[in-house]
């Protein structure tokens, strides 16, 4: 009789424990994935914030020796693959416990990392085929990247509280640039403020 009633026992205690042990495991895995998430985030952020700097700093040169940029003597920078694929993995997982503003933000990234990248190869194939340096894609490419970065900077600083607050390249260009340390009068010569691109 004692065994029969530790076996029923032990049959009704498994009963309960296994879903209640799937559920901790399911948890614990959401959390790790989502910790993946934020640090893919900043992965893709500081890979942006590189791409920015050697693009901006491309745009000054042309700007500040005319001779060189006349010759075509400037090289420039070739863009980073950039690779979203771990990121749209993470998001498949996660994507019934993010907000809808997190949703939005980290949908959009692969996308806007395409665009960049086009933006980029337009101004190499412009030099390549034309023989002459293809500014506004530069700007672009710049700005777009900017306008990323600062939505990639705002969903990892805020996170369960992040609102996605519609800020368009050219708004989110000068904030993200001076935090990389260019200054105004480098913003002024680099005339990239002239231009408008959403």
């Amino acid at each position: 009789m004692d065994k029969l009633a530790f076996t029923i026992f032990g049959a009704l205690f498994s009963l309960f424990l296994v879903p209640m042990v799937e559920k901790k495991k399911a948890e614990f895995q959401c959390k790790k994935d989502l910790e993946m998430m934020f640090i893919e985030l900043g992965d893709l952020q500081s890979e942006l914030t590189c791409h920015i700097e050697s693009y901006f700093k491309f745009l000054l040169k042309i700007r500040q020796e005319p001779e060189l940029t006349n010759s075509l003597a400037i090289p420039i920078p070739l863009s980073r693959d950039i690779n979203v694929d771990i990121l749209i993995e993470l998001y498949k997982n996660l994507a019934l416990v993010l907000s809808r503003d997190q949703r939005l933000v980290v949908k959009r990234v692969p996308r806007n990392i395409t665009l960049i990248m086009s933006h980029a190869q337009t101004a190499v194939s412009k030099l390549v085929d034309s023989d002459e340096y293809c500014i506004q894609s530069i700007k672009n490419t710049i700005k777009l990247s900017c306008k990323l970065v600062h939505e990639l900077n705002s969903i990892n600083e805020q996170r369960e509280r992040y609102v996605d607050i519609y800020l368009d390249s050219q708004s989110a260009m000068e904030p993200v640039l001076k935090s990389m340390g260019f200054t105004e009068e480098q913003l002024n010569i680099s005339t990239i403020r002239e231009t408008h691109f959403v």
